[in-house]
């Protein structure tokens, strides 16, 4: 799917991007294959743990022990041989930088809750709602026109109003979606799915543009391809550690509410009297020869269906409790606008 476009990028690519002067005036040396050695190495095998973690039940697993084993020393052994080097393949020196490292921290979680959010919610509405792939995807959909709209307004506010105070507004608005999106009920519709998802994403341009204008604020043009490779690098890998560890836990947390839940199928619970009397009536009307053993089955697809709704809900949270963290901490970045124009001070107002 993504060859198609990856042509038509790099044919407009070479079309229409020009190398700044620093780039064009410096040579290019040869590779340092030693530092993409050890980099591949690390990345490559924590990107096999975090695939294959949950399937391989984690560290209980010899497989999954080994590879993160050697994601550790091939990560270890990439850092120290970066900081020896005079020309590293990546300038670990531009984290000293508190404007890029703070903004990059930022991205990081940025990926690990906007992937991680993008994965639980068509894997919950196709699992417990009975949606279609496509029907998961047109949930999603709209959530993404709904940024493009908004980027023209956060390119404006970028000069009126600190980076900082733009991404914990941000962070903010994507914590109250998520909040909401725990509040989902077996008998929530499509229309509300697709409005959850929007309140996810609302705050997103308010954190990918303010993000990197603080990142690169103190950059020379020297180091911008460094940087902006470092900065892509902590949001796919933030992207990548959420994904994984939101979905075990989502695994894990309906095993427990699947657990309690279960506490309740007894004769002195009314709801579960109830809920076998109106299913062996229904089955009876249907034909059924026996009904008691396929009450009792539908009763448990019930339950498993709601612990594992529970357990999305659960997870969402999660990640707004992140999310309003990072807000808070967002107050604490250092400024990007040394000076605003008294009319950028005046159209900033109460922000």
């Amino acid at each position: 799917m993504n060859v198609p476009i990856g042509l038509l990028a790099a044919f407009l690519v070479n079309m229409l991007v020009e190398d700044t002067p620093e780039s064009s005036k410096k040579a290019v040396g040869s590779i340092d294959y030693m530092g993409l050695g050890f980099i591949t190495l690390g990345l490559g095998s924590l990107q096999v743990v975090l695939d294959k973690g949950q399937q391989e039940d984690w560290f209980s697993s010899n497989f999954i022990l080994l590879f993160a084993v050697v994601a550790a020393v091939g990560i270890i052994l990439a850092i120290l041989w970066l900081r020896e080097q005079e020309h590293p393949l990546i300038e670990l020196s531009l984290f000293k930088l508190r404007s890029f490292s703070m903004a990059c921290l930022m991205m990081f979680f940025v990926g690990f809750t906007l992937y991680s959010s993008a994965a639980l919610l068509p894997m919950m509405v196709q699992i417990n709602f009975g949606y279609n792939a496509t029907l998961s995807g047109f949930v999603l959909s709209p959530s993404g026109i709904t940024t493009i709209f908004l980027m023209p307004v956060i390119g404006k506010l970028t000069g009126m109003v600190q980076a900082k105070y733009l991404i914990a507004f941000g962070m903010m608005m994507n914590a109250v979606g998520m909040i909401v999106t725990g509040w989902i009920t077996p008998q929530t519709d499509y229309g509300t799915f697709v409005f959850v998802r929007i309140l996810q994403t609302v705050g997103l341009p308010f954190l990918f543009v303010p993000c990197s204008i603080l990142a690169f604020s103190q950059i020379t043009a020297e180091h911008s391809s460094n940087a902006s490779a470092i900065f892509s690098l902590m949001r796919n890998l933030g992207g990548s550690i959420g994904i994984s560890l939101a979905t075990s836990f989502v695994v894990r947390s309906q095993q427990i509410h699947q657990a309690i839940l279960v506490e309740h199928l007894t004769y002195a619970d009314y709801g579960y009297r109830q809920a076998l009397a109106v299913y062996g009536k229904t089955l009876s009307q249907l034909g059924a020869l026996s009904t008691d053993g396929g009450a009792m089955g539908k009763i448990y697809q019930e339950l498993v269906r709601q612990a594992s709704i529970l357990a999305y809900a659960d997870t969402y949270h999660i990640l707004a409790a992140v999310l309003l963290v990072l807000g808070v901490a967002a107050f604490f970045m250092p400024s990007n606008l040394k000076k605003m124009p008294p009319e950028s001070r005046q159209a900033q107002g109460p922000l």
